[in-house]
């Protein structure tokens, strides 16, 4: 007994001093590195793009990480101009910017087919398949770096899909002779080809120029011509079907603000962007913007518009000329090249084409 009282003594004695000395060796975590970035978007912040969903984000990306990134939205001018977005964020003005990928088309020419060109898909879920399951998001990852910004990633913006308004009906393609129209980029030429007379303005001076009449129509994200822009006020005949279903937008990050980051916050990241992408499309444009179904209710209930879907023939030429344009496109560079490819072979599947 006295043997086994004494064994058990000695035991809690090494017991004790052993925590004595890993107590005494060991030392206390350093404090976790936080990071703060800067980013600013193109849009107001009265858009609720910007101060629901973009918002949303910073928040996932702080809980996600145990607050060690901590991301602080800019609205658009807040720190530059928009249109400096891209140089600003690649030169370290600001860590991480979010915008629309058409205005980096200078940059990086595939931006212009990510963005949307006429006819290019027709809802989310079609651009969605393009982007993601084809492969024409990741066609861009070498050109972004190339130009000297991380791409984040893809998201689709004004789900709502973009389309006319005019002043008078337009029952057949014949309606746009003499029709001036304001639009904007690619849609220039389409519009054009189609027979209308096309214009381009600040977006500051589309109402006057509606309400003046130097304008007889114009091409918008169908939810911003009631809520936003007011068009629907002066111009109550929309044209079907829309000129594409949405546009697409990207969030870039300067290298340097990335490599710093260990990569295991690196992983966390972008799997919250990939997650936080699925529930801007899923849920946030349907439910907190606006989908096309809710936005034609809302512009034919509250502001008087009527539409008209053009005959299938109309359709087709829509679809030829929008082609002959992005032909142009491809043309100009053999990576806008492979993005046309990539939409042509999806039309394919879905047997839009031959």
């Amino acid at each position: 007994m006295k043997k086994k009282t004494l064994a058990l003594l000695v035991f809690l004695v090494f017991m004790l001093l052993g925590s004595l000395v890993v107590g005494n060796w060991e030392k206390p975590d350093a404090a976790e590195k936080v990071y703060t970035w800067k980013c600013e978007s193109f849009l107001p912040e009265s858009e609720p793009e910007h101060a629901v969903s973009f918002a949303r984000f910073s928040k996932m990306v702080e809980e996600n990480t145990n607050g060690q990134v901590k991301i602080k939205f800019y609205s658009a001018g807040a720190i530059v101009k928009v249109p400096e977005l891209m140089s600003a964020t690649r030169d370290g003005v600001l860590e991480m910017s979010v915008w629309s990928c058409g205005y980096g088309t200078g940059a990086i020419p595939l931006l212009g087919v990510i963005d949307g060109l006429p006819m290019s898909w027709r809802d989310t879920t079609e651009a969605a398949v393009i982007l993601y399951d084809l492969g024409l998001s990741e066609l861009s990852r070498k050109a972004y770096a190339n130009y000297g910004v991380h791409l984040l990633g893809h998201h689709v913006q004004s789900a709502c899909g973009l389309g006319m308004l005019a002043r008078k009906p337009i029952r057949t393609l014949n309606d746009l002779k003499g029709l001036k129209v304001r639009t904007h980029g690619y849609f220039v030429d389409f519009w054009g080809k189609l027979g209308a007379s096309t214009v381009t303005l600040p977006l500051a001076d589309l109402y006057m120029a509606l309400a003046t009449k130097p304008v007889d129509a114009c091409t918008l994200d169908w939810w911003s011509q009631g809520k936003v822009f007011k068009t629907a006020e002066i111009v109550k005949n929309g044209v079907l079907p829309s000129q594409i279903g949405c546009t697409v937008g990207h969030m870039v990050v300067n290298p340097k603000a990335w490599s710093s980051l260990p990569p295991d916050l690196q992983t966390i990241i972008t799997l919250t962007w990939r997650e936080w992408a699925g529930w801007h499309q899923r849920y946030f444009h349907p439910y907190l913007r606006s989908s096309f179904e809710s936005s034609k209710r809302e512009l034919e209930k509250d502001w008087g518009v009527k539409f008209i879907t053009q005959p299938e023939v109309d359709q087709a030429k829509m679809l030829k000329v929008a082609m002959e344009i992005w032909d142009q496109v491809a043309a100009k560079a053999p990576l806008s090249a492979k993005g046309i490819d990539l939409i042509k072979d999806y039309y394919r599947k879905v047997g839009r084409i031959k």
